[in-house]
């Protein structure tokens, strides 16, 4: 498995990720976007903004950090005073911002490439669903469903927040790029949790054993970058839309001391053994992250020496063979699928119809059926092989 951070989550089937190893280097373009690009003080200075295109790849300039990046845009809306408001994504950090055209500015064709190490990734072989009462036997069962549930995303963000480290195993590749895969997160207390595991002890996923075929009747991957599970805006990483003021206290807060020091003065007892805590696992993690250091410049080193090779994240994904999700048309619930040569089949035999034998069977009276000793459930026509699976799915 590859160590990743992942940078923006919408569902256990959609996120956004880059491998731990290109974290330390360098940004693509970034150093030649400060060299061609104004500086802060010119775009102050400037009265005419620029007004970008839709999914047009454009330099965003961070006044948080000083600096340009690369960021294609998403979504153009406006304000209450019809100011025009970009939703951006980062190309080369993975995340969404928004932002006005002030801090926006065209690059040269040379610089608008697809970003290389930003990965849309997703859990495979689980599929949503939750708790709900049969109505045929009234017993309680797991119901598959077509969108992930507010608890299976609420658990999911608390186990990303709370983690130590995440691991991300690729699989499986869709000709869109996404990356399907195993996922595993790394406790405070060290402890290695697989994520599709928990969803399942938890009633929020069920496991697949055609996730291929079942990833076309679910609606968890279809969603916008700026978009949440709920089809709402997410929590922008960056935005240079509205300036929020710094307030900063003038008066001195002074705490009464204890045992624990100043700084735990109007706490609890409970509250300190808490933090104490927390403190203790800090130390620890602390530990594991030098620990994990040293291992990947070995790593590294290894491979600098000319020992064995280890395959790097991106061979691994450039080694995936591309699967294609097939779309079925559905007919009606009720109906069973064809397949296409059964369809070929049936639109060229057509049935030709008597119609006098037909108007002599409608004038003839039917034979009355004894139907005493036959229950409701027997004398019914049992349903297609499909339609079961289709109608939990629809």
């Amino acid at each position: 498995m590859f160590k990743i951070k992942i940078t923006q989550f919408v569902n256990p089937h959609l996120f956004y990720y880059y491998n731990e190893e290109d974290e330390l280097l360098p940004k693509p373009h970034e150093v030649k976007l400060m060299e061609i690009l104004p500086n802060k003080q010119t775009l102050d200075e400037m009265i005419i903004s620029y007004k970008p295109k839709l999914h047009e790849i454009v330099a965003h300039y961070n006044p948080t950090e000083k600096k340009w990046i690369r960021a294609q845009v998403d979504y153009i809306t406006q304000s209450m005073n019809n100011e025009k408001i970009y939703f951006l994504f980062a190309l080369d950090y993975g995340y969404s911002m928004e932002s006005i055209g002030k801090w926006l500015w065209p690059l040269p064709q040379g610089l608008k490439e697809a970003s290389k190490i930003i990965y849309m990734g997703g859990i495979k072989s689980i599929v949503p669903c939750k708790l709900g009462v049969n109505p045929v036997n009234a017993k309680v069962q797991m119901q598959p469903l077509k969108h992930w549930s507010k608890g299976a995303i609420i658990m999911f963000s608390k186990m990303l927040d709370s983690c130590h480290a995440v691991h991300f195993q690729p699989e499986m590749k869709r000709p869109n790029g996404q990356i399907f895969g195993q996922l595993q997160l790394t406790t405070l207390s060290l402890q290695d949790v697989d994520v599709a595991s928990v969803l399942m002890q938890e009633n929020f996923a069920l496991a697949s054993d055609d996730f291929v075929n079942d990833l076309v009747n679910l609606g968890t991957t279809k969603f916008e970058r700026w978009h949440d599970n709920d089809r709402n805006a997410v929590n922008f990483g960056l935005s240079t839309v509205s300036q929020r003021p710094n307030y900063v206290t003038t008066e001195k807060i002074v705490e009464p001391e204890d045992e624990y020091g100043t700084f735990y003065g109007s706490w609890s007892s409970e509250e300190k053994k808490e933090l104490t805590r927390i403190s203790r696992y800090h130390r620890r993690n602390v530990k594991a992250k030098v620990s994990n250091w040293c291992e990947q410049n070995e790593r590294l080193m290894a491979v600098e020496s000319g020992a064995d090779e280890v395959k790097s994240h991106n061979q691994v994904i450039q080694e995936l063979k591309i699967v294609d999700v097939p779309v079925k048309k559905h007919r009606s619930m009720q109906t069973p699928i064809l397949e296409a040569d059964e369809e070929a089949d049936e639109s060229d035999s057509k049935p030709q119809v008597d119609l006098k034998s037909l108007i002599r069977a409608l004038q003839e009276e039917p034979e009355p059926q004894d139907t005493t000793n036959l229950s409701s459930r027997t004398s019914a026509m049992p349903l297609p092989g499909g339609a079961i699976r289709h109608a939990l799915f629809d």
